[in-house]
């Protein structure tokens, strides 16, 4: 049987094999290809860009925690101190009752009026302020800006700034006390070999005893310091001396010197005396000169005792032993700390063979100086050869001693053995006044002196940063509780078509407008009086010490008319401030400021202090007012004196009784009760561009 296969149409079987065609392979074209590139690369630009933003984020929430984290261990220090002061808030203290001292000094910037290196007094929108030809950049500053848009004495900022440095604010005030702590000794560096109440002879160290370069330092603690708190401002140095050891210009590092009261330390000096023997040089003397060192050459001593303080942290003071002829370095204790002279950094500045100068002011502007007055290093004999520096002329007219560079020469005198390194020098200032500024060199990390400064110095050479409590500090604002201080409050009155009032804001002393709305009855704008009705809607303010005069000097700055160093307009301003206790210093006894003569306008200084003050000055045997004789007050007659009105001017000479308060020859210059004082931080992250801002409180009940 046959079995017919047909060829044409059906299935073939299956094990058939038939040529077939090649399977045509697809494949991406080139404009596929570029297609796909680019919306990769999106994809990835959009995930790199996430990934960005959470890094950015994180990062700036790490930046804000630090600085958070940084703010509150500030404030957490600062209120413990506070809290710790050893001393009754009521001028003035008897030395015999051990309770040590507070000082608050208040410069004269202020919120609207923060920094030297921002004034623009001809209204030009470029800072006047320069040293060796450096000013703040303000096309390239990081510092934050207002939105004002304007400098401090002007209305305008220079074109193509970028800030105005308006965020800046007080940063020169100076806060200093003793405070004991029981449970948290203070710690710190002293000298070693050290014996603390000896139950035995002492043990007399090599005389002479080695030189203070061989000296080394370990750490003690003690219950009771001297603590002092202060900002210094980043300076503007020229680019071809920079140290890079500086931040952004303007902005400013918080410091806080912690010394420690330590007068049972002895250290058991062999010291020749004048009879022939040898003595012991007892307790509480950490340091005896070497006897090349005269009783004239005050800077000489003085030189010791910066090198001292720079190397240890002992609250010490400078004593000329005429049993050694010596100069001794002498730790503190509480009673000597209520006396003015022994404290840190009150060295009463002085030139060459002068005794220190009543009323010995730890920051001064001083008066009297010239561009062209000069100043000189004079460096501690044991550490450095060749003792006295080159001139550096840094005072700039109007006593301001500022900048860094000022000579195009940072370097060190030539004399300066290079294998030591040199400490912080005493700076000698030869001023045409008996006003002393304050000048102090800064060192970097070398040692090396790059400028000077009118406020606290802080630590240098190889010792620089170990005060430093924090950076990129913005404002360090310190006031004072003042129960009458008057906040005014105004209607406005609105110029124009709609001639609509409407609530104005309420002022304190120390806001901007404030000296205005009191002097004119109104708010000014651009120096027309745009406002009216002002009235003090409350009374009880924190403020800054002599405010009303803060607020003056910035008005006489911008055109207000001096009168008895009060701007026209005084009379409403004195009727305001009413029994305001801190907004005029009427004390001139105090020394802290001055003038030719009683008849004169005064002087004031720039600075403004409250200070626990002390008694002894009524009967130490010095005349420190220059009047009357040595300690007419406690005399027991009845002196014949020139008593002053509010302005410190003398009106009629009086014989009221024996020993009356007129008679006294000093006086604190704020004789009242310092019932709560206030500390204000403000801080500035870099990278996040936040600001950040505490406020410590502490209240003093009189004990």
């Amino acid at each position: 049987m046959t079995t017919l296969i047909s060829t044409h149409g059906g299935t073939p079987p299956a094990n058939s094999r038939q040529p077939s065609q090649s399977r045509r392979k697809h494949a991406f074209t080139l404009v596929e290809m570029l297609v796909a590139l680019a919306i990769s690369l999106l994809l990835m630009a959009a995930v790199v860009s996430v990934f960005a933003n959470v890094s950015g984020s994180v990062a700036n929430r790490r930046s804000s925690i630090e600085m958070i984290s940084q703010l509150r261990h500030v404030r957490n220090l600062l209120q413990a101190d506070l809290a710790a002061a050893t001393c009754p808030m009521i001028p003035s203290q008897r030395p015999e009752w051990g309770h040590g001292y507070l000082e608050i000094i208040e410069g004269p910037r202020c919120d609207f009026d923060p920094s030297l290196w921002l004034i623009d007094e001809n209204d030009d929108g470029l800072p006047d302020f320069s040293i060796a030809g450096e000013t703040i950049d303000l096309a390239a500053s990081l510092l934050p800006s207002s939105d004002l848009a304007q400098l401090p004495g002007s209305n305008s900022v220079q074109p193509g700034a970028v800030t105005d440095g308006g965020a800046l604010g007080d940063a020169d005030d100076t806060l200093m006390l003793t405070v004991r702590n029981d449970q948290s000794p203070y710690r710190g560096r002293i000298p070693a070999n050290v014996v603390e109440n000896p139950p035995q002879a002492p043990t007399f160290l090599p005389s002479p005893p080695r030189a203070f370069s061989e000296w080394e330092s370990v750490e003690y603690s003690s219950s009771i310091a001297e603590i002092a708190w202060f900002a210094f401002e980043n300076p503007v140095e020229s680019p071809e001396f920079a140290t890079g050891e500086f931040g952004e210009p303007g902005m400013r590092s918080i410091h806080r010197r912690v010394l420690l009261v330590a007068p049972s330390l002895d250290y058991s000096f062999a010291i020749p005396n004048v009879n022939g023997g040898t003595d012991a040089s007892g307790p509480g003397v950490v340091r005896v000169l070497r006897n090349n060192v005269e009783v004239t050459e005050v800077d000489e001593a003085l030189a010791a005792l910066i090198a001292f303080q720079e190397l240890y942290d002992l609250s010490v003071h400078l004593e000329w032993r005429p049993e050694w002829e010596r100069w001794a370095i002498v730790a503190n204790s509480l009673r000597d700390l209520t006396k003015r002279e022994n404290r840190f950094e009150h060295f009463g500045y002085v030139g060459a063979a002068l005794p220190q100068r009543f009323p010995f002011a730890a920051v001064s502007s001083g008066a009297g100086y010239s561009g062209t007055t000069g100043a000189r290093y004079v460096y501690d004999a044991e550490l450095v050869s060749g003792n006295n520096g080159t001139p550096f002329s840094a005072i700039a007219p109007g006593g301001d001693v500022a900048g860094f560079a000022a000579t195009g020469d940072p370097v060190a005198p030539a004399s300066v053995d290079p294998t030591l390194t040199p400490v912080r020098p005493f700076v000698e200032v030869r001023p045409s006044d008996a006003q002393f500024a304050t000048a102090r060199a800064v060192t970097n990390r070398s040692g090396v002196v790059v400028g000077m400064t009118t406020g606290l110095a802080p630590l240098g050479g190889a010792r620089r940063g170990e005060d430093v409590v924090m950076t990129d500090v913005l404002a360090f604002d310190l006031k004072v509780l003042d129960t009458q201080a008057p906040v005014v409050a105004s209607i406005n009155v609105l110029d124009g078509p709609q001639q609509a009032d409407f609530p104005g804001v309420v002022l304190e002393p120390g806001d901007r407008g404030w000296g205005d709305a009191v002097r004119t009855g109104g708010w000014r704008q651009n120096g027309s009086p745009v406002g009216q009705a002002v009235t003090v809607a409350s009374r009880g303010a924190y403020v800054d010490l002599g405010y009303a005069t803060l607020h003056d000097s910035f008005m006489r700055r911008n055109g207000g008319v001096a009168v008895w160093g009060l701007t026209a307009g005084s009379d409403r301003l004195l009727s305001l401030i009413g029994d305001s206790e801190y907004a005029l210093r009427s004390e001139l006894r105090s020394g802290m400021r001055m003038g030719a003569n009683l008849t004169d306008p005064l002087v004031f200084d720039q600075y403004r202090v409250y200070d626990t003050w002390s008694t002894h000055y009524e009967n130490n045997g010095i005349d420190e007012d220059g009047r009357y004789g040595v300690d007419q007050g406690t005399n027991g007659l009845d002196d014949l004196v020139l008593y002053t009105n509010d302005a410190g001017v003398g009106t009629e000479a009086f014989a009221i009784g024996p020993d009356d308060s007129g008679e006294k020859e000093t006086s604190p210059p704020y004789d009242t009760r310092l019932r709560a004082m206030q500390v204000k931080v403000r801080a500035y992250e870099l990278d996040s561009r936040q600001i950040r801002e505490v406020t410590v409180r502490q209240g003093y009940v009189p004990r």
